[in-house]
């Protein structure tokens, strides 16, 4: 998935607690002219997820967070064609790779 200037807006749901991360991630997709809902709790954005009317494209998730292996499943389950891109930070080598065995389309 590239995100040049050519790729139509997409719905991204960033699940973020560092807020400089947040903010600065946030900022950057929003200034390319994605749709991007930030929250910071595993619980919200699993009933954002599910409650929405449409699919998030692609979900940025940082797995340090509680449910944040839960969030994965979930968005997943929703639909087929969500991208899960997990963001391990200090959870390390090992969480990243559970991630993507259990459905993420890769880590950063």
């Amino acid at each position: 998935m590239s995100l040049t200037k050519t790729t139509p807006p997409l719905r991204i749901l960033l699940l973020e607690n560092d807020t400089s991360v947040q903010a600065a991630l946030d900022e950057y997709l929003r200034g390319r002219g994605h749709y991007v809902v930030s929250l910071q709790s595993g619980v919200m954005a699993i009933r954002r997820i599910r409650e929405d009317v449409e699919i998030f494209d692609l979900v940025l998730l940082n797995l340090a967070l509680p449910d944040g292996m839960e969030v994965l499943h979930v968005a997943r389950q929703r639909s087929g064609e969500t991208q899960v891109v997990t963001m391990p930070g200090f959870t390390g080598l090992d969480a990243a790779i559970e991630s993507m065995l259990q459905g993420a389309f890769d880590y950063v």
